[in-house]
């Protein structure tokens, strides 16, 4: 039996990297974290219990395997989860000296970005736009 699916965010699903400052005797390193409005948003409506589900692309690659787990551990349904042949995307963010996020996209030819139509009608063909809500991420737009 399928999970409820009450909304469905269509985009980008990638990792942030963000910057963790050098302490004392240790160099700056960066940390992991969930990126992706739509797949954050998601993440968000499945932890307050709406059946939520994130339909886009991750590349067929250890970040996207992660990526998967990560969204599936938070109760996110991934059924509309694309691992294609593309890299997974990340952003690297780092903050200035008042600490204002700063923004560095790896994201050329990446998984997120290689989505087209065909995928978003094959999705809704296997019941994505029966969801009460769907999202859709601007990224998506491009």
């Amino acid at each position: 039996m399928k999970p409820r699916l009450d909304a469905v965010c269509f985009g980008e699903i990638l990792w942030d990297l963000f910057e963790v400052p050098a302490r004392r005797g240790r160099a700056v390193r960066f940390e992991r974290q969930l990126g992706g409005a739509p797949a954050n948003v998601a993440t968000g409506l499945a932890r307050l219990g709406v059946g939520a589900a994130v339909a886009g692309g991750v590349g067929a690659d250890s970040f996207g395997e992660a990526l998967g787990a990560h969204l599936a551990n938070d109760r996110v349904d991934t059924r509309f989860v694309l691992h294609l042949p593309n890299r997974t995307g990340v952003t690297f963010v780092t903050r200035d000296a008042r600490g204002e996020p700063r923004f560095l996209f790896y994201r050329h030819d990446s998984a997120d970005m290689a989505m087209t139509s065909a995928h978003v009608d094959a999705w809704c063909a296997r019941g994505a736009g029966d969801a009460a809500w769907l999202l859709v991420g601007t990224s998506t737009l491009v």
